[in-house]
């Protein structure tokens, strides 16, 4: 049995994808050895990784996803092996490093949320900001969570002071599954015209339905994709460029293009810096409502491309008014924004990874003291490597900006043929797809 069907057989029979897994698999170590160094995961992380992954999706917890769609974290297939690559499980074997480290296998509750799709990414982030904080030498204990009250995360011992930490993840997964979902379906549906270059975007309406509510587009995408491939069917029979309404969805754009055809995906267009920060602001404040006050509170709040930090941290200051700024005062003395740089290179498949994090006193009169700016550095920390403070922009400098926008995707015609049975095809192409280059 070849290792793709092996793949197939132990996902629809037994949901146990330890059995020699293909990371660590020898044979792939050639193939792949560069990228995971570069990706900061040698093969003895990986080892570690796999111990605790094992733990935390056992055959049983994979099954029950299986049969249980709300329950699905997609990647987990990516475990089995079959046709994959390290970028499609690097954020599963960063979290068996960290899990390694703090044992959520010991609290039924945080093992339960790993384990739920809508819950997962949220949890991992969690854990990584408390395998950093250990790794600093920090003593942590994880505050028992007791609905509906809200508390904080952790409470935490770190140079002779005790702090609260609350650990808030703003961007969002469920939307970034929701686009690739979508994207995905677009392949299923015939929208290429030829000669023309099709641009589908979305209107406001569905780039505020897709951060507030992703699963009520997740709902409307039959109707979404119906809208759009009618508005394609109409620019079929006219065959000439313009602008192509789909009702509230948003509109196709549709220019001279290639003799087959191309169509790119815009359909969940990013919101406006300032819309991004204002949704992240949300995300602060019930962070800050969930201090208790006996201990300096630490917001550690994770971008990840859903808001530039400067503009939340503007947001945040410009928002506080003065009873805000008596309880800031008493429950919580800083705020760390991490975020993640990506650098790519020719001749990898994956890019190499630097974390960053920008720390401030939420009141503008008070300057972080040096141990809480250590105290960031602890927080925002990976397993591979040390976080670097970003400088807010000074008069006379011009800031790095951290992309907050999603890559947009494109769909080539190669034309139609019919095909007799035997018949076989071949493709080759040259140079790199223009997205990739751009990156090298």
């Amino acid at each position: 049995m070849n290792r793709y069907a092996d793949f197939i057989h132990r996902f629809e029979t037994t949901g146990d994808w330890g059995q020699n897994p293909w990371f660590l698999d020898p044979d792939f170590e050639d193939m792949w050895g560069k990228d995971w160094i570069r990706l900061g995961l040698p093969r003895e992380k990986r080892v570690l990784a796999n111990e605790s992954l094992k733990k935390i999706f056992p055959p049983d917890v994979v099954m029950g996803m299986k049969e249980d769609p709300r329950k699905w974290y997609g990647n987990v297939i990516s475990l089995f092996g079959g046709i994959t690559f390290p970028s499609h499980i690097v954020n599963l074997i960063d979290l068996g490093v960290d899990t390694a480290l703090t044992h959520p296998w010991a609290d039924r509750a945080v093992l339960r949320r790993l384990q739920h799709r809508q819950s997962h990414y949220d949890t991992a982030f969690e854990i990584a900001v408390h395998a950093g904080l250990l790794r600093s030498g920090a003593i942590v204990e994880r505050v028992p969570e007791a609905p509906p009250e809200k508390r904080h995360d952790f409470n935490i011992h770190f140079h002779g002071f005790n702090y609260e930490i609350e650990v808030k993840l703003t961007g969002s997964p469920d939307l970034d599954r929701l686009a690739r979902d979508l994207h995905s379906r677009l392949d299923a549906t015939v929208l290429t015209v030829p000669g023309l270059h099709l641009v589908l975007r979305g209107s406001e309406l569905l780039a505020d339905m897709s951060w507030d509510d992703p699963a009520a587009v997740d709902a409307a995408v039959p109707e979404i994709l119906e809208a759009y491939s009618e508005a394609a069917k109409l620019i079929r029979s006219i065959g000439k460029p313009g602008h192509y309404p789909t009702g509230k969805w948003g509109f196709i754009e549709a220019t001279p293009g290639p003799v087959h055809g191309s169509v790119e995906d815009q359909m969940l267009p990013d919101l406006p810096e300032e819309k991004q920060a204002r949704r992240v602001i949300r995300k602060v404040r019930d962070g800050l409502d969930q201090f208790s006050g006996l201990n300096h509170g630490v917001l550690v709040v994770g971008l990840y491309k859903s808001a530039q930090p400067d503009d939340v941290k503007r947001l945040i200051l410009n928002d506080i008014d003065i009873d805000m700024a008596r309880t800031l005062a008493k429950k919580c003395v800083m705020i760390v924004l991490c975020d993640q740089y990506v650098q790519w290179k020719a001749g990898f498949m994956a890019p190499e990874r630097f974390p960053v994090f920008y720390a401030f006193s939420p009141l503008l009169v008070r300057q972080l003291h040096t141990r809480e700016m250590e105290l960031a550095v602890a927080a925002s920390s990976t397993h591979w490597a040390k976080s670097t403070r970003m400088d807010w922009q000074k008069p006379g400098h011009i800031s790095t900006r951290l992309s907050s926008s999603r890559p947009t995707q494109t769909l080539w015609s190669l034309g139609s043929k019919q095909w007799k049975p035997g018949e076989t095809m071949t493709f080759s192409f040259d140079g790199l797809p223009n997205a990739r280059r751009g990156r090298d």
